[in-house]
C-alpha cells in the first residue's frame, strides 16, 4: 500500500542550547519511535544522528551522552539532530532534522512523514518538540533580525557615515544614531547570538553583556537623568 508524505518546515526561535536540553529533545524522539512506531532499542540506535560542527571539523555522535564533555567548545556553529526511522516494508518512513545554527536563517526544523495520516502525525511530533524547545527561547531574537530588516539597517549606517564625513552635517543626534545602528548590526548580534550554545566563551559574552548594559545605564543615569535634574535645579 502506498501512504502519502506529508513535509513540514519551520524556523527556529532564538534558544540556549545546553547539553541537557539535547538529551531532552533526544529522549523525546526515541520515546515517539518506541511508543508510536514501536521501534526496536537496535532501530532506535540507529535513527539517532547527531552533528557538532565547530571550526576545527564535524563531530557525530549517536547519542549525546556520546560526548564527555558538558560544554560545547568556543567555535561551535551549528548542531544537527536528526531523527530517520528504518525502511519499512509498508513503505512507512519519518524523517526529522532540526538544525540549531547561530545564524538565524540556517536555523530550522523539517519534519517529512510517509505514513496514515502522515499530517496529523507531523502536527503531533511538532507539539511535542515545540515543547521542549519552549524551556530554551531566549530574546535574542531582538537583535537577530530578518535578512531584510537587517539590509535595511546597513543601508542607515552607511546614509549616516556619509553624513558625518560630509562637511555639511555633524549633529550629535546623528552621531548618536550612527553608533546605535553600528552596535545593533555588529555588536550586540556578537554578544547575543540567534543560537546561544553552552560553552566557555558563552559565558564570557555574559560578562561583557553585563558590562555593556551597566554601562548603558550609567550614561543614561549620569549623562541624561542627572543634567536634566542639574538644569531643573538652576
Amino acid at each position: 500500500m502506498t501512504y502519502s508524505t506529508f513535509s513540514l518546515t519551520r524556523s527556529l526561535p532564538s534558544l540556549l542550547v545546553t547539553k541537557d536540553f539535547l538529551l531532552s529533545l533526544e529522549r523525546y524522539l526515541m520515546k515517539w519511535g518506541s511508543d508510536t512506531m514501536k521501534l526496536t532499542d537496535e532501530e532506535l540506535n540507529k535513527a539517532i544522528d547527531i552533528d557538532i560542527e565547530d571550526k576545527m571539523g564535524v563531530e557525530s555522535f549517536t547519542s549525546i551522552n556520546q560526548m564527555n564533555a558538558h560544554n560545547f567548545t568556543d567555535s561551535t556553529s551549528i548542531i544537527t539532530i536528526k531523527f530517520n526511522s528504518p525502511y519499512r516494508a509498508d513503505g512507512t518512513r519519518l524523517r526529522i532534522s532540526l538544525d540549531f545554527s547561530k545564524n538565524r536563517i540556517f536555523s530550522t526544523l523539517v519534519i517529512t512523514a510517509t505514513m496514515p495520516n502522515s499530517r496529523v502525525v507531523i502536527q503531533g511530533i511538532l507539539s511535542g518538540i515545540l515543547e521542549e524547545i519552549e524551556r530554551q527561547r531566549t530574546w535574542h531574537w531582538i537583535v537577530n533580525p530578518p535578512a531584510a530588516i537587517t539590509s535595511f539597517l546597513v543601508i542607515g549606517l552607511v546614509i549616516t557615515t556619509y553624513l558625518l564625513f560630509s562637511h555639511e552635517s555633524s549633529h550629535l543626534s546623528l552621531l548618536f544614531v550612527h553608533i546605535v545602528l553600528y552596535l545593533y548590526i555588529f555588536l550586540l548580534p556578537y554578544l547575543r547570538p540567534y543560537i546561544y550554545f553552552d560553552s566557555r566563551v558563552s559565558k564570557r559574552k555574559d560578562e561583557l553583556w553585563d558590562w555593556f548594559i551597566k554601562g548603558i545605564a550609567s550614561f543614561l543615569l549620569f549623562g541624561t537623568l542627572l543634567t536634566f535634574i542639574r538644569d531643573y535645579l538652576i
